[in-house]
């Protein structure tokens, strides 16, 4: 799996206003704010069911892989003092996962 994460719901609702002037379909800013939460609070409790997991920051222009997981382990990351606030705050489980790597490598 590849999650494209953000940073805050107005990035997000940002987006669907250009793809909307792009043809594309509108979706209204609780529908936004739902998936937006939602879908992090869902990868929080259920990273360890995919073979691979790749967490992409598409808040900037370019984006930045942040972690790879496989099977529920870190394979790679980058130091977690650097990770996102969206990730540090959403994804508890996960920067919890990547300290105690660090925690062993060092």
């Amino acid at each position: 799996m590849v999650f494209f994460g953000l940073t805050d719901t107005d990035l997000s609702e940002l987006r669907v206003v250009n793809r909307t002037n792009e043809g594309g379909h509108y979706v209204d800013p609780v529908t936004v704010a739902a998936n937006f939460y939602g879908n992090l609070e869902k990868l929080n409790l259920h990273y360890g069911i995919f073979n691979s997991l790749q967490i992409i920051d598409t808040s900037e222009t370019e984006h930045k892989v942040l972690c790879v997981f496989k099977n529920g382990e870190v394979e790679t990351a980058i130091p977690s003092i650097l990770l996102p606030k969206w990730f540090q705050i959403n994804l508890p489980q996960l920067l919890n996962t990547i300290k105690a790597k660090e925690i062993k490598t060092h």
